[in-house]
């Protein structure tokens, strides 16, 4: 029997994403600033985003692109890049987000099965993705860019480029406001992954304005607040609640963003746990940082305690959420750290309109006005989402996962969840962390190998020996079940994605050649 529970409040009223739009266009108070650079310095007021967002929801529209055209998008996210997205919006495209991290092949499959009908560019990145000769040169540097012929039928660039490529911002003018029915497709992200068949998630204008409302209740976001703009997730709600929105470096490196944050003022940052421990002992915290947001990655207790000492009087949480549902649940820091890592991975309370339900094999469902209308190329809407994850509500009402569905091991019969032992070896063994990964063996069984990562300091070759003399001992924080067939040391550990998630592919691809070479 599947158990279903309802969040502990239902969702606000939101309004549609075009009304949410109009307040940008229109805002109350145009002389304050929207956008400032990482020199603290304004780079456009309101009234000026405004301004330019309108001009340039006209010249989606005189480029020919009607409301419901797919547009892969690769514009730097800076001044131009922001207005470019809202008006895109504003004027009925579908943006196809882009990540320039990936492979040509990559990005051209991506492209084909969103059915894009053009491909936008910032200047610098059309100059040389136009021309063979600079894409070789890119390439021999260590950055391969796809020939944007590949990617659509048509290409533009939003500034000035060498070559051909014509120029969307030189049809800049007027307006275009054209909304979308709320069910349609508005935003498509893809989930991670490098493969020639991706999965393209779709977001609906609805879905949109709903997350955009909750994430500023979340952030308790209002003007004169000043963010720090790592993630698209926050800009939106900030420039929706009159607050400015801080530009991150040109390399935005832990110190870096520490410098920023301090010398601009900023109040509130979201970050994922391994980049905001090095930004908190580089100095990040300003006088005016009043919210952390944690993202992305898991949070584990030994890195969150020495965070949360670094921030006085800062209010840090983490957010749990997926490609397809963005916000799901919340969790204070205190609270977590509070919680014994040994029952799981508390992530906090479903947030207001969010269902959650387990199936018969423990798998966690979720749904939801935020939640994605579905994937291209199949069947939709999607009435629930299945997360992957392996979870339930405590008696508090409070959501515990216990592990990915994908990552459970079984050896001998036996469920081995990682999730459930990994923070408790990284803590006990004094390292960076423990990752625990299967290989399947030719039998059908799998082996089981953990990882170490030391901590500063450290070499590979002691963590794995504290490790290892961990595992083997009286005290092991492993059950005898899941105690490992092999313990390997690393120095740093492999990640994967825009959420910079521990690779564990490149881990068990790592962990079968070892093996192999033992047998």
């Amino acid at each position: 029997m599947s158990a279903a529970v309802d969040a502990v409040a239902e969702a606000g009223t939101t309004e549609p994403l075009e009304a949410l739009l109009d307040r940008v266009v229109a805002p109350d108070r145009p002389a304050d600033p929207a956008i400032i650079g990482a020199n603290g310095r304004q780079v456009l007021g309101r009234g000026q985003l405004a301004e330019r967002v309108r001009a340039y929801a006209g010249a989606w529209a005189r480029a020919g692109l009607a409301p419901g055209d797919a547009v892969a998008f690769a514009v730097r996210q800076d001044a131009d890049g922001i207005a470019w997205l809202l008006a895109a919006l504003r004027a009925g495209i579908v943006v196809v987000v882009l990540d320039p991290g990936l492979s040509p092949p990559a990005l051209a499959a991506r492209c084909r099965v969103a059915g894009v009908r053009a491909v936008v560019m910032d200047g610098g990145v059309a100059t040389v993705a136009g021309s063979a000769a600079l894409r070789g040169l890119a390439a021999r540097r260590g950055l391969a860019l796809p020939d944007p012929s590949a990617l659509a039928p048509a290409s533009w660039a939003t500034s000035r480029a060498l070559g051909r490529v014509p120029r969307l911002d030189r049809l800049a003018g007027g307006d275009a406001r054209r909304p979308l029915p709320g069910d349609a497709p508005a935003l498509v992200i893809f989930t991670s992954g490098t493969t020639d068949a991706p999965r393209g998630v779709v977001h609906s204008p609805a879905g949109l304005a709903a997350t955009l409302t909750q994430a500023g209740r979340l952030a308790d976001l209002g003007p004169g607040d000043r963010v720090l703009g790592t993630g698209l997730h926050l800009v939106g709600p900030a420039l929706l609640a009159g607050a400015g929105v801080v530009l991150p470096p040109a390399r935005p490196n832990a110190r870096a963003l520490a410098q920023v944050t301090r010398a601009t003022g900023v109040t509130h940052a979201s970050l994922p746990l391994h980049t905001a421990l090095d930004w908190a002992v580089a100095g990040g915290a300003g006088a005016a940082l009043r919210t952390l947001l944690l993202g992305s990655a898991p949070v584990r207790n030994a890195a969150l305690g020495p965070l949360v000492d670094l921030l006085p009087g800062v209010r840090v949480a983490s957010v749990y959420g997926l490609t397809e549902h963005l916000l799901v649940a919340l969790v204070e820091a205190r609270e977590r750290l509070g919680f014994d890592e040994r029952d799981g991975d508390l992530v906090g309370r479903p947030l207001p309109g969010v269902r959650v339900r387990t199936d018969e094999a423990g798998e966690l469902h979720v749904s939801g006005p935020r939640l994605a209308r579905g994937y291209l190329g199949e069947p939709g809407p999607v009435a629930a989402l299945r997360t992957g994850d392996i979870g339930a509500l405590d008696p508090d009402g409070r959501l515990v996962l216990r592990g990915r569905a994908k990552d459970m091991l079984i050896r001998r019969g036996e469920n081995i969840y990682p999730s459930l032992y990994e923070p408790a070896l990284a803590d006990a063994a004094d390292l960076e962390a423990a990752i625990m990964v299967g290989v399947e063996r030719p039998d059908g069984d799998e082996a089981v190998v953990l990882f170490a990562v030391p901590r500063r300091g450290a070499t590979a070759e002691d963590a794995r020996r504290r490790l290892e003399a961990l595992t083997r001992g009286a005290r092991s924080p492993l059950d005898r079940h899941a105690r490992p067939d092999l313990v390997i040391g690393i120095p740093l550990l492999p990640r994967s994605g825009r959420s910079a998630k521990p690779d564990r592919a490149a881990l068990r691809a790592m962990a079968a050649e070892r093996l192999d070479r033992t047998r």
